[in-house]
Formats: structure tokens, sequence, C-alpha cells
């Protein structure tokens, strides 16, 4: 489904708060087998690398870390999804910063929600499932961005960059291998290792109800991979940033991939129309 292109480049920068309010709401959440987040906070949040720098949107990559201050970050750039790719596929990152698999192995809140001592079904810990789960980690997350992205984000609806949030975080760290060899465990807002809620056995107590239905419409579409009804319902092509830290948690931002304009589209289709007609006479003139 997808071609990763390669890493272009790393360069340090640090972030500002951006002109636009944040898509930012709150809800409680758990992580493996007991850790809650009463409330957490779901969202896109709204940033600039200078005072008159472009605003730009960024979701959150490491939910058990908070934002450092000041928000210095290795910026990983590249075609298409090779920030992102870097970034899980990589055991190490250079520059010292946090790649996905030292997320998970790391110590902290992260080793108490993926430790031996958690149900296997409760473990908030996509590294279980080794390369095979970085692939479906990435694929899922590329995914949920070209398809959701633009509904979530673009549209100023706080419930569904909040729903988005929750989906990425979800992907992340709660891909488990199904029953059966070669298949994965569904996502779900309700069971796993990342619940929407309070831990198990306890009462479930929800903030926010349209959250929820929101949630679950995203986590349908991931599950079954019809996005009808979401946006336009097509994807879009579009090239991520990283902003990692050793510190901080880990942002991503994306830009659409520019495509050609129907004119340019025509334009090249004339031209290449007038380099085999050319060639074609001259082979007629010397035949």
């Amino acid at each position: 489904m997808l071609l990763v292109a390669s890493l272009s480049h790393a360069q340090t920068v640090t972030l500002q708060t951006g002109s636009s309010a944040n898509q930012y709401k709150t809800e409680n959440l758990t992580f493996g087998q007991t850790l809650e987040k009463k409330p957490a906070t779901l969202g896109a949040g709204n940033y600039k690398e200078s005072s008159n720098g472009a605003s730009f949107w960024v979701y959150c990559l490491d939910p058990l870390t908070s934002l450092g201050n000041p928000l210095t970050y290795t910026k990983l750039t590249g075609s298409g999804n090779a920030a992102l790719s870097t970034f899980i596929s990589s055991p190490v990152v250079a520059n010292s910063v946090t790649s996905y698999t030292e997320q998970f192995g790391k110590g902290g809140d992260y080793a108490t929600v993926s430790s031996s001592a958690v149900a296997t079904a409760n473990k908030y810990d996509e590294q279980a499932s080794g390369t095979a789960g970085n692939t479906r980690v990435l694929n899922k997350v590329t995914e949920l961005f070209n398809y959701a992205y633009a509904d979530a984000t673009l549209t100023g609806n706080s419930t569904k960059s909040a729903a988005f949030q929750f989906a990425l975080w979800e992907v992340l760290g709660d891909t488990k291998a199904g029953a059966s060899a070669g298949t994965w465990a569904s996502y779900n807002a309700a069971s796993g290792g990342l619940r929407e809620g309070t831990k198990l056995g306890g009462a479930t107590a929800i903030l926010d109800a349209g959250l929820r239905t929101q949630i679950n419409t995203y986590l349908t579409a991931l599950n079954t991979g019809n996005w009808a009804g979401i946006g336009t319902g097509t994807a879009s092509n579009y090239t991520f940033t990283v902003f990692n830290s050793a510190s901080s948690q880990t942002l991503v931002s994306v830009t659409q991939t520019a495509i050609p304009e129907p004119g340019s589209l025509a334009l090249a289709g004339l031209a290449l129309f007038g380099v085999v007609y050319t060639r074609r006479q001259g082979k007629a003139k010397t035949s």
C-alpha cells in the first residue's frame, strides 16, 4: 500500500504557540491495566517554528510523556511518510532522540503499562508484535491521516480532532496480534491496552458521549478500511514531519502533497505528444 521514501535530513528547532486556538477536549483514559489519566487532553495543537513563521497543526505520538519547556525538537523530514517511518521503524534515531521502539522500552509509565505483570490483552505495547507490528502501525497511521486528517483537523471541530488523537494513540500501542496467525485484534475504545474510561473492573466514567461516538467512527473505518462518509471518503497524500525529543512529547504534522492542476497535466500531455509525434516524423523521413 505504501512507498516509503528516504529521510531527507534532521535539524534542531524550537516550537512556539501558533496563531490558532488549539482543538482540544478532555476525556478519562486508561492505559494498560491501571494507569488512569483523569482527564487526559486530546486533539490538535497549533504551533509555529518562529515568531513570524506559519502556524501548523500537530498531534502527539507519545501520550505518556508531558510537553517539555522549551519545546526544542529534532525535526525529521523527508518525502511521503519517510519521517514517520524513521520514527517507527528505526531501533534508534540519530541525535539521541527517542524512537518508537525506545518509547515503549524506556522506564516510567510505559514500563508500567507494558510490564509482564499486565495481562497480555491489557498491555499498551505494540512492540510485542515486533517488526510486523511496526509495519502495521506505519501503514495504519498513514491510512488514518490520508483519510481522516482533513475531516478531523481542518473542519475546526474539537470533537473530531480529539477522536482522531485517540485513534492515533490506539494504533500506536494497541494493535495486538489476533488469535490466528497473520490476523490482528480490532481497534476498540472499550477494551485492550487503551480504553476510554477508568480501569477494568471499575465504573466507566465517560465525560463526552459525542466524543465516544466519533472515536468509534474512526476506529470502525480503521478496522474495515471503509472510509465512506468520513470527509470526502477518498484518500489524500501527505508529507509527514516528526518533531522528536528525548524529554518531551513527540509530535507529528503533515502537509498535503501537491497535486498537478488539470491544466498542467494537459500541457504535460501535449508536450509528450509533441515529442512522440516529432520522433515519428523523423523516422518517416529516414525510411
